[in-house]
């Protein structure tokens, strides 16, 4: 089992499409894993109709259209309340990191 939560760097770098490149291919070399790839999270130190949020939505539906084709591969979603976050709004918070813990070992005990 592989646990994925990468690609929100990428989106905030306007390389979203680079990003799914490189999990896509990652993906296809490990046909033999189960993964858990969780999406990019929406950023809160932005405002909610900020372009790099838009392009959140965007590449969370693009990452699910492309890993659904994979049997061996769930996608989790990120989203979390604005709370589980720090004061700065871009890192999560003690809170919000076992919030996402507790839903990957939820997800880890499901079989696929």
């Amino acid at each position: 089992m592989v646990v994925v939560w990468g690609g929100a760097n990428n989106v905030a770098k306007n390389e979203p499409e680079e990003g799914l490149v490189h999990i896509s291919n990652f993906v296809k070399q490990r046909k033999h894993t189960n993964i858990i790839k969780v999406s990019a999270p929406k950023r809160h130190d932005l405002s909610t109709t900020s372009c790099v949020n838009s392009e959140v939505t965007t590449y969370n539906r693009k990452l699910h259209k492309r890993m659904k084709m994979f049997e061996y591969v769930k996608l989790l979603d990120s989203q979390v309340q604005r709370e589980h976050f720090t004061r700065h709004g871009l890192h999560m918070n003690t809170v919000g990191k076992e919030l996402m813990t507790q839903r990957i070992a939820d997800n880890i005990r499901k079989p696929f």
